[in-house]
C-alpha cells in the first residue's frame, strides 16, 4: 500500500513538472547566442529533455541549463550549431565543474553560483 502510495505521489510530481517545464519552454522566446535556463529540483531525465526539446525548436543557437540540487548545478548544455565538446574543460574550470560529453551535449555538475555560471556562458557563447 505504501509503495502504491509512492509511485501515485511520484506519477503527480512527474506530471506537474512537465506541465511547468512546457509552460516555461512556451514562454522562451528564439533568440540568437545562447538561452540560459536555471531550475530547482527537477528529476534529472525531465530535465535533459527539456533542455534537449528547446534545442531541437530552435529557440537558441546552444541551450545551457542549470538544475540546482542541494549545493550544486547539474547542467546540460546543447546544440546543434556549435560543437560543444572543445569548451568543456575550459568551461568547467570557470565554474568549478566537472562533466564532458559530445560536441552536440555536454552534461555534468558544478559547484558555482549563477552569477559565475552566466559570466562564464556570457564569455564562451555570446
Amino acid at each position: 500500500h505504501l509503495l502504491d502510495q509512492s509511485n501515485n505521489q511520484k506519477a503527480k510530481i512527474h506530471k506537474l513538472q512537465s506541465a511547468y517545464l512546457q509552460s516555461q519552454k512556451d514562454a522562451i522566446a528564439k533568440v540568437e547566442g545562447a538561452v540560459v535556463v536555471f531550475e530547482n529540483e527537477i528529476e534529472p531525465n525531465e530535465f535533459r529533455k527539456f533542455i534537449d526539446d528547446l534545442a531541437l525548436e530552435g529557440k537558441g543557437d546552444v541551450i545551457c541549463g542549470f538544475n540546482k540540487k542541494q549545493d550544486e548545478y547539474n547542467y546540460v548544455i546543447v546544440s546543434h550549431k556549435i560543437p560543444l565538446k572543445k569548451i568543456s574543460k575550459e568551461f568547467n574550470l570557470a565554474i568549478n565543474g566537472k562533466g564532458g560529453g559530445s560536441d552536440m551535449m555536454l552534461q555534468g555538475s558544478c559547484k558555482a553560483d549563477r552569477e559565475t555560471i552566466e559570466k562564464s556562458i556570457k564569455q564562451l557563447f555570446n
